[in-house]
């Protein structure tokens, strides 16, 4: 495959600046069961004629991590069932298996091998099916991973190198008939270097090859940027460059990753962060789409047992193969009660709105779908 042609050059780089998200300081041995009731108004993502129901649903999670001489396993595993009021069709089931293996090469060195595999059973406009057309039947989503990283160096060292060998595969499938699929081969670097006490430039680069049925794209990407802590209370990351995308068509353009937590005191908190990729598409429309992120999360602890929450998401999506757009944006406010040490009360309501227009190539007819959605969750959860 060309994707490895030119691995040696492109190792001493980066693709993204995101490591695994364990901890291996402590052994975990964790049981969360939780309960939830969600209601909307628009079940089946209509323009028109919409439809509500409530769905109960039953979580749970295990999570374990165990350290070893040398090594570490976690094993974290997610299962739901939800069940609706009314439209008992639609009543799904999810999973998720996570396993992880963590090598302790050297102080400075660590290996890890992670692997995924999740089912899920979406409606169509939901999140991994927003553009499969609007039908009342569920959208099967499976997805398997497996990822190599190997991290050299430390925060708070000289220079630092973390490199990453990925492979995901994603299938769409409706009543045993398959939608869409397709698979990812990446390969990603990134290369950190100290310059004050608490900054880093950055060096990012990846290269990967995706492939849907006999369609075939390479994107290569290359961007600078740093990392920083300003007075303490702020944690800001960027990376940002260009990339090649290669396929049925071949097409530039810039992208980025940038990030801010700031922690304004002890009980208030805002995370801003904003991406831009290009990323292969789910919709049969087009091979690739530049996704472009926006959103701000604010969090204000007003006790000991009580945690105010407020999101705000913007999400735009361009085919880069056709005259489509697709535009969401999302309002979220959550509040969180700790009843007892280890049992919480969380409610959520969310509001989103969704924008799909469509052009023709010579300007001839032009198609736009607004869809409005209200959702409200109340859930129980308890950690044995």
């Amino acid at each position: 495959m060309k994707l490895f042609a030119a691995c040696s050059i492109w190792l001493l780089l980066l693709s993204s600046f995101v490591q695994a998200n364990v901890v291996w300081d402590k052994e975990i041995n964790e049981f969360k069961t939780s309960y939830s009731l969600e209601q909307s108004n628009n079940l089946y993502h209509q323009a028109s004629n919409q439809i509500n129901d409530t769905a109960g649903r039953l979580s749970a999670n295990y999570k374990l991590l165990k350290l070893f001489e040398g090594f570490g396993i976690s094993f974290p595993v997610t299962l739901s069932q939800k069940s609706y009021l009314e439209q008992s069709q639609l009543n799904a089931f999810a999973y998720s298996v996570s396993p992880n293996i963590h090598f302790f090469i050297s102080d400075k060195t660590s290996v890890d091998v992670m692997f995924n595999k999740s089912k899920s059973e979406v409606l169509p406009g939901q999140e991994g099916a927003e553009f499969v057309d609007s039908d009342t039947s569920l959208i099967v989503l499976n997805t398997d991973s497996a990822n190599l990283n190997l991290n050299l160096g430390r925060d708070h060292n000289s220079q630092f190198l973390d490199m990453s060998i990925s492979y995901n595969q994603n299938t769409q499938k409706v009543k045993d008939a398959q939608l869409n699929t397709h698979e990812t081969v990446g390969l990603s670097s990134t290369y950190g270097h100290r310059i004050s006490e608490d900054t880093y430039l950055l060096a990012n680069a990846k290269m990967s090859q995706s492939k849907r049925s006999l369609s075939t794209t390479d994107l290569k990407e290359l961007g600078f940027g740093f990392k920083t802590s300003i007075g303490g209370s702020h944690k800001l990351n960027l990376i940002a460059g260009l990339y090649k995308r290669k396929g049925d068509e071949q097409s530039d353009g810039h992208f980025w990753i940038a990030s801010d937590i700031w922690h304004i005191s002890e009980q208030n908190q805002i995370n801003i962060s904003t991406s831009q990729r290009s990323q292969i598409s789910l919709s049969n429309d087009t091979l690739t789409q530049l996704n472009t992120d926006y959103q701000l999360n604010w969090s204000y602890k007003l006790s000991k047992t009580h945690l105010l929450t407020l999101a705000l998401k913007k999400n735009k999506q361009i085919f880069e193969q056709t005259f489509r757009k697709y535009n969401k944006e999302l309002i979220s406010v959550s509040w969180v009660w700790k009843l007892i040490d280890d049992m919480t009360l969380r409610s959520n309501v969310q509001y989103i709105n969704t924008t799909d227009s469509k052009t023709t190539l010579n300007n001839s007819e032009h198609r736009q779908i607004k869809i409005d959605e209200i959702n409200i969750n109340i859930e129980v959860a308890y950690k044995w």
